[in-house]
């Protein structure tokens, strides 16, 4: 079998989308763990369930939410639109007010890294 050629590549029908009733919608607050392999990688993520704000030392309670195992090829496009789709919007999420207006400020520029290799565990 032979690759496609460039014409063939172009003259694709765009594919069709079929969104059931049913599909579960799942929120979460953020990421726990990722794991990247060959040839799925997954994605733990979690909600924010409790924080106690009079105790700086007391750990979040965090709610594991649901799992995303996917392609990592499948996961890098994935990354690269979400990234696309930040630098277009910039200015709009910037303009976000209120108490995550902050952090949204920092992790859109970049000075924002939050790294918990334990998170989750």
């Amino acid at each position: 079998m032979t690759s496609p050629t460039p014409a063939e590549k172009t003259t694709r029908l765009a594919p069709i989308f079929v969104k059931p009733a049913d599909m579960p919608k799942i929120y979460c607050d953020g990421m726990s763990q990722l794991l990247m392999g060959y040839p799925v990688s997954r994605l733990t993520l979690h909600d924010l369930v409790e924080r106690n704000p009079d105790d700086l030392n007391a750990p979040e309670i965090r709610h594991i939410v649901g799992e995303l195992v996917m392609p990592t090829a499948g996961l890098i496009d994935m990354a690269r639109h979400i990234l696309a789709a930040t630098g277009q919007t910039r200015e709009v999420l910037l303009k976000i007010e209120g108490e995550y207006s902050e952090r949204l400020h920092a992790a859109i520029d970049g000075t924002e890294t939050q790294v918990d290799p334990l998170a989750g565990a």
